[in-house]
């Protein structure tokens, strides 16, 4: 389950919620040399679950 999702199709705008998720990718862009992100799936996108993982390096 997923939130920000939820709430977005409520307000009838699910095409957001893969813009909401990219910012997974923009925060990691500024601590990627201490950070590993990695998901290959999100609710946003159709899948039944959001694997995502922040890992210390």
């Amino acid at each position: 389950k997923c939130l920000y999702f939820d709430i977005l199709r409520e307000a009838g705008k699910p095409e957001l919620g893969p813009i909401l998720c990219e910012y997974d990718n923009i925060f990691t862009s500024f601590v990627g040399s201490w950070i590993q992100f990695t998901r290959h799936e999100t609710i946003a996108t159709g899948d039944k679950q959001c694997t995502f993982r922040y890992c210390k390096k």
